[in-house]
């Protein structure tokens, strides 16, 4: 069941701001709440086996549901738009703030910082504090090429709709339950084969292009699961009325279970692995520690694949299907682009004060509660910074 609001025009554009669906809005919120817990655990395990699966099973499953809801809205929005209205807005409204922020503010920010707050920002290596306020840049920069593959895939179809093969049709956009079981059975053995292959060492160069430039550096299945987790969410609203079946307390039900097989299996991997087991707990995994033709290599392609299917399936399908994830959850729930540029700031603050918390979870639920609420505060500052700006904009074009 969806639930919407009423669209609205979006200044500037020129075009109508697409129906909202409130449990896309609402997913999108609780994701950018689990990344700035995710980055309180990173920034506060030092060797904790339970926090290490933690950063795993969301490194395998985060991001992918990430780029899920930005396919959705990308469906939502050329619902109500032209490509080129789309293409616009997407540039204007994410393309432009990243490119600012790579270019001038991620310097400003970090001199400013260095600067000002010395005692947490300026007792530490330069170039590490630079990557880690480096903000969301690299995963902008893979939304707006899919988000321009997308637009070239519609405009061949306008152009030339005979000259896509039968075969690629049915498995991007499947039109029955077998042709949709096949195109999930594909996809799985080519993430699996592809993290595999990645874990060899043979990326593809943008890997290695962005391999600094990011905090979050991406894993091993970047960005072919991107891709996948995209293009379900372009056809998302086609998958849920004639393929999606299961209920909400289903998907409670498979959540638990692939929480618990996902946990488990890697927490019984590591100990019978020495290499899996370094490998968890590097904090950024730029290599796969002894990577070859073995188990433990086989068993993390395999692993990858099956939490990156079964978590992003049951959480969709829970706030899908799910009243309460359907209601509007108000303001705050709607506006969280600028969460993922902040939250690392009061995050490092809170980590260098809360060094006399022994418990690192208690700490890391203390570093990840303060990184939520100065973070959304952040968005509201950075809004009504917006909200003075903007009318003199209009006035002067």
């Amino acid at each position: 069941m969806a639930s919407h609001t009423n669209g609205e025009a979006l200044p500037l554009l020129g075009l109508t701001r697409p129906q909202r669906i409130h449990y896309v809005d609402n997913l999108r919120a609780s994701l950018t709440v689990l990344l700035i817990f995710h980055h309180a655990a990173v920034e506060c395990t030092l060797s904790n086996l339970p926090m290490h699966i933690f950063i795993n099973i969301n490194k395998a499953a985060l991001w992918g549901l990430f780029f899920f809801v930005s396919g959705y809205s990308s469906t939502l929005a050329l619902g109500s738009s032209t490509d080129l209205q789309f293409l616009v807005s997407r540039m204007v409204k994410i393309g432009l703030p990243a490119w600012v922020y790579a270019v001038i503010g991620h310097r400003l920010l970090f001199i400013v910082l260095t600067v000002l707050w010395s005692d947490v920002f300026g007792n530490t290596v330069p170039g590490w504090v630079y990557s880690l306020l480096s903000g969301p840049v690299v995963y902008v920069f893979y939304l707006l090429l899919m988000d321009c593959a997308h637009l070239g895939a519609r405009w061949w179809k306008r152009e030339w709709p005979d000259s896509i093969p039968s075969v690629l049709t049915s498995v991007f956009r499947p039109s029955s339950q077998q042709q949709f079981y096949t195109s999930i059975e594909l996809a799985a053995i080519a993430l699996a084969l592809y993290i595999f292959v990645s874990c060899l060492g043979i990326q593809i160069p943008l890997l290695s292009i962005y391999r600094f430039l990011s905090n979050d550096f991406p894993s091993f299945d970047a960005p072919v699961a991107y891709a996948i987790a995209y293009v379900v969410g372009v056809n998302f609203p086609q998958i849920q009325s004639d393929y999606m079946n299961i209920t909400s307390s289903r998907g409670y039900g498979t959540l638990c279970i692939s929480l618990l097989v996902s946990s488990s299996s890697l927490t019984i991997a590591q100990q019978l692995s020495t290499s899996l087991h370094q490998f968890i707990q590097l904090r950024d995994q730029y290599f796969f520690v002894n990577a070859g033709l073995n188990p433990h290599t086989a068993f993390y392609a395999i692993w990858c694949t099956f939490v990156f299917l079964t978590i992003p399936y049951s959480v969709v399908s829970i706030f899908s299907r799910s009243s309460w994830a359907n209601r509007e959850w108000g303001f705050l729930a709607r506006h969280t682009y600028i969460q993922m540029y902040v939250n690392m700031i009061p995050i490092l603050v809170a980590v260098h004060y809360t060094r006399w918390v022994g418990d690192v979870f208690l700490r890391v639920v203390v570093v990840g509660m303060i990184g939520v609420v100065v973070s959304w505060i952040g968005m509201l500052g950075g809004l009504l910074l917006w909200m003075k700006v903007s009318p003199r904009l209009q006035r002067q074009t």
